[in-house]
């Protein structure tokens, strides 16, 4: 009965990297397996009418659910613990507080086309000739009645934003301010939402005069449409000096993203024009320029 694991490969449970894996989270870790095994059996149909796939995201909501409780738990109990020992057990606070560091990702070795790159210079030259290659259009893939579609959704869009004539005001931008996060990352302008915060009355109304000509005259600065993309391991046992491994996070301005969030938040009417660009239940994009993503490339090059 013991030759499978005298001859496969296993892996053990080590119980002291995940201490808030509890009874309660093994359960419904278990019957989220069976759930999704029975999901794949009948087809794996990717459609929430289907009672298979409707019973497996269930059933996996429910188990993210309760290993989020348990993680938290295992968290305030350990905060507690540390506290409580600060001044009395320092071989036991500090171990627990150096555990929880995590080591950063450094690129230090690229390979590209068969070509290795260990120099800093090299190496960002040939990210970029990476990401370059996998953005890269070909024009003559391109569609002319798609392209005249394009246009045509274009002039649409830009009409909806000409006929809003409430410009956006002071209460609107505080509104979205005072619910930015701090320490976010920054685009090329390094304008982080701590200078936005906390830049005082005469850059929030220099903003929102901006922000209102921008409407007016629907036009996007070029600054707002640039980004970097940083590469970010995806983990495990990749090769990280295999760019594939790594996945682009494309940083934009954070002024930018303060206006789509007021535009968003706000602007009732772009949820009711006949282009409904955005959804009338979430704050997401509405299905109809879900399919015209491809529009702001076309714009972002006229």
């Amino acid at each position: 009965m013991t030759a499978d694991h005298d001859t496969l490969p296993h892996k053990n449970f080590v119980k002291h990297l995940k201490p808030y894996w509890t009874n309660t989270v093994k359960g419904n870790h278990t019957y989220m397996r069976k759930r999704r095994a029975d999901w794949i059996a009948n087809g794996k149909i990717h459609n929430r009418n289907n009672s298979f796939f409707r019973a497996y995201k269930d059933a996996k909501r429910d188990f993210r659910k309760e290993l989020e409780l348990a993680y938290n738990a295992y968290m305030k109990d350990c905060a507690q613990k540390i506290e409580e020992s600060i001044d009395s057990d320092q071989k036991y606070v500090w171990p627990v507080l150096k555990s929880r560091r995590k080591q950063k990702v450094i690129c230090r070795e690229l390979r590209v086309n068969g070509s290795t790159y260990t120099e800093d210079n090299d190496i960002c030259e040939a990210w970029a000739d990476h990401f370059e290659s996998i953005f890269e259009t070909d024009r003559s893939l391109l569609n002319p009645e798609r392209e005249q579609s394009m246009k045509q959704k274009i002039a649409d869009i830009r009409n909806v934003f000409r006929a809003v004539s409430d410009d956006i005001t002071q209460f609107e931008y505080d509104d979205v301010c005072k619910k930015l996060m701090n320490n976010k990352s920054t685009g090329l302008d390094k304008v982080s939402y701590e200078h936005v915060k906390y830049g005082g009355k005469p850059l929030q109304k220099h903003l929102c005069a901006l922000f209102n000509l921008i409407i007016l005259n629907c036009y996007i600065p070029v600054d707002w449409k640039s980004s970097v993309i940083i590469p970010l391991f995806k983990g495990g046992n990749k090769d990280k000096t295999d760019p594939n491994s790594f996945r682009g996070i494309s940083l934009t301005s954070c002024i930018s993203k303060i206006f789509e969030k007021i535009v968003q938040n706000t602007r009732t009417s772009f949820r009711t024009s006949p282009t409904k660009l955005f959804s009338s239940d979430t704050n997401g994009l509405s299905e109809i320029v879900i399919q015209y993503t491809c529009i702001f490339y076309y714009a972002g090059g006229n």
